[in-house]
């Protein structure tokens, strides 16, 4: 039976960069090589803290696991 390792976790957090009266424009901002087992309390205070540091708003905060499949 095959299983999931794994590898890595990354922070994804989305910026709502749409100019005013423009098109609806969004950038993200990955935070990488953090703790497999981070929590949510961590994510969240993590981009609490962060996100005042960026001239655009925060639109959403997403975690990311990357595993390898073995035999």
């Amino acid at each position: 039976m095959a299983v999931i390792n794994p590898v890595s976790t990354k922070i994804t957090i989305t910026l709502n960069t749409t100019p005013a009266g423009g098109s609806p424009s969004t950038k993200n901002v990955a935070v990488s090589k953090l703790d497999r087992a981070i929590t949510a309390a961590k994510i969240s205070a993590m981009a609490a803290a962060v996100t005042p540091l960026y001239a655009y708003t925060s639109v959403s905060v997403g975690k990311t696991d990357v595993g390898a499949l073995a035999e």
